[in-house]
């Protein structure tokens, strides 16, 4: 059997634009939610299982750092204001996870000096 090879070094789109990031900062949620496992009684010493799905949870999220120029700052305030949202697209070799209707979460933290870095996270639809 060969070696599986990890994902390390993903191409990032961002509305049809490849992005330069920060090495090994990205990660990602496709938003299939959380289960909720509980149990309940059957009577004696009998137990069933109940799962049920958190339909709050079902949202993707991704998240990557870039570095702290200027080209990425005007990047990231065009994000922060696409009121329809952004597609992003991660891919690897045959690796490849899209998601749409993603949306700039939070006001990120900008880190000025030789090694700032701008922290990005978007939510959206479930990338299912």
């Amino acid at each position: 059997m060969a070696a599986e090879k990890t994902l390390a070094n993903p191409t990032v789109q961002v509305n049809d634009v490849t992005i330069g990031i920060v090495p090994n900062s990205v990660s990602y949620k496709s938003g299939k939610g959380d289960r909720n496992v509980r149990a309940e009684s059957a009577g004696g010493d009998s137990v069933d299982v109940v799962v049920t799905e958190n339909a709050e949870t079902k949202v993707s999220m991704v998240k990557f750092k870039l570095y702290n120029t200027k080209s990425n700052d005007e990047k990231l305030r065009g994000w922060q204001t696409n009121a329809d949202g952004n597609t992003i697209q991660l891919s690897d070799g045959d690796f490849v996870r899209s998601f749409a209707s993603m949306y700039v979460t939070s006001d990120p933290e900008i880190s000025v000096g030789a090694d700032g870095e701008i922290e990005i996270e978007f939510m959206g639809k479930a990338s299912l």
